[in-house]
């Protein structure tokens, strides 16, 4: 193959975040533009560490990563199972979510936390919307045409906290009946 374009690289981000097994949550991070502190969505921080990652193409780098974010992966599912209430689920989420990004950093440290849920802002709710109605659709609870329509929604801190939990309680059935819809892709990337 010749030298990868940034196509292909968008290709590849885009079907690994589609079956990231955790909604999008905030991350705290700074601008490029200005450097100033700004509340991010994770999964935009994970797509840019990824490309960055691809980009390096270092093959020794890459296999110690995927075996770190499969160990990583594993253990969310475990911490989800053992969950017992929204806040074990957030805070495994919010584990996840971290190790994650810092499997993409040589060294493990990332310059981005995952913050608590109150730092959600109003276009990250409508992305957990998104990706909760996915997680409906993949776990077959309806169809494209049946998800709610974000202004029908529950966009509240309560809404939010709920839509959390329906995330979690699908990623779980997903993974005990072995299905691989949400898998995390580790293959090349």
């Amino acid at each position: 193959m010749d030298k990868p374009t940034e196509e292909y690289y968008c290709y590849v981000r885009s079907m690994i975040m589609a079956e990231f097994p955790s909604p999008p949550l905030p991350v705290s991070g700074s601008k490029l533009e200005d450097a100033t502190t700004a509340v991010l969505n994770s999964h935009d921080v994970i797509s840019t560490l990824m490309i960055t990652a691809l980009k390096m193409n270092d093959p020794e780098f890459n296999a110690i990563r995927r075996r770190r974010q499969e160990q990583l992966e594993q253990r969310y599912y475990d911490d989800l199972a053992a969950a017992q209430t929204f806040d074990d689920t957030y805070a495994a989420m919010a584990a996840f979510t971290q190790g994650y990004m810092e499997c993409y950093v040589r060294h493990g440290v990332v310059d981005a936390r995952v913050l608590p849920l109150d730092h959600v802002t109003p276009a990250l709710r409508r992305q957990i919307h998104s990706f909760t109605n996915a997680t409906a659709i993949l776990t077959g609870e309806c169809d494209v045409a049946a998800v709610p329509r974000v202004e029908n929604s529950d966009l509240s801190d309560s809404g939010l906290r709920v839509m959390i939990a329906q995330c979690a309680e699908r990623i779980q059935r997903l993974v005990v009946h072995g299905e691989q819809a949400v898998k995390v892709v580790l293959a090349e990337v």
